[in-house]
């Protein structure tokens, strides 16, 4: 099964939106234009994610939870192609 987004699709959907809903026909359009057409590597989640599992335990230091964090945040950049929220950026 495929659950990739069709750009072109979507953009073909929008422009049958009646005129009333210029605004948000015109947001929704700059959304999916910026969408990334790149998809996610999936080695460098993989690794993320090892990395988050080796350092997770009861007696995580602090030093354990900044590396956690921090490969949380390469996952996040990974996915979405941006910084994260900012509960992640701090």
């Amino acid at each position: 099964m495929n659950d990739l987004i069709d750009r072109q699709a979507v953009l073909k959907l929008l422009s049958a939106m009646p005129p009333e809903e210029a605004m948000t026909k015109a947001l929704l359009i700059q959304s999916v234009k910026k969408m990334s057409a790149v998809q996610p590597d999936e080695e460098k989640i993989s690794n993320a994610l090892y990395n988050i599992y080796r350092n997770t335990s009861p007696h995580t230091s602090a030093e354990g939870v900044a590396y956690i964090k921090y490969y949380i945040a390469e996952i996040w950049r990974e996915i979405y192609g941006e910084e994260g929220p900012i509960w992640l950026r701090k």
